[in-house]
């Protein structure tokens, strides 16, 4: 259904609850995009191994699941990627993927989000002036939880690392970081 929405080119996607399933790798190319949940009843799982890919700019994902549904660890990489700048996640649960959520591009915000079940990082910040503020991250047992900030003016700020090690969390120039 929101594959079908993406391909008509909406900007504002309501997604009911339900499972949508992914059988490959979606882009969500498109600028200006709001795909909107009804909270974590709405779920979109992963079947095989895929990507989800943001690469537009001003993309905000919120109140859902994202379900790696424990194959997308076969690719080695994040199967949750933000590229484009702006991208906006705020009360998204990124459940279950080698790599919780990666954001690539410039002035992003995460907010609110859950990661787990992950084996490599939790959010990795690779862009500029990001905020990443009131997420839980936790790894799989055995993998800790973690925040890695490689960017400049980024602020991490409110966020819960259960079992984490703040050794973990790098910080680029200018880049203010406070975990609870």
């Amino acid at each position: 259904a929101f594959v079908e929405a993406l391909g008509r080119q909406e900007r504002y996607i309501l997604m009911a609850p339900g499972i949508y399933t992914l059988y490959g790798d979606i882009n969500v190319s498109k600028d200006d995009v709001v795909l909107q949940g009804c909270g974590w009843g709405t779920e979109i799982r992963f079947v095989q191994d895929a990507e989800l890919l943001f690469s537009g700019d001003h993309v905000t994902v919120r109140d859902m699941l994202i379900n790696g549904n424990d194959v997308t660890f076969a690719r080695g990489t994040y199967a949750n990627k933000a590229t484009g700048a702006y991208f906006k996640a705020f009360n998204v649960w990124f459940k279950d993927a080698d790599g919780g959520l990666s954001l690539q591009g410039n002035n992003a915000h995460v907010k609110s989000c859950l990661v787990t079940g992950h084996t490599t990082c939790g959010i990795l910040v690779s862009g500029d002036r990001c905020r990443i503020a009131m997420n839980e991250v936790e790894g799989l047992a055995g993998f800790d939880g973690d925040i890695r900030v490689e960017g400049d003016n980024n602020l991490v700020n409110l966020n819960q690392i259960p079992g984490g090690d703040l050794a973990d969390v790098g910080a680029g120039n200018d880049t203010t970081v406070n975990l609870t």
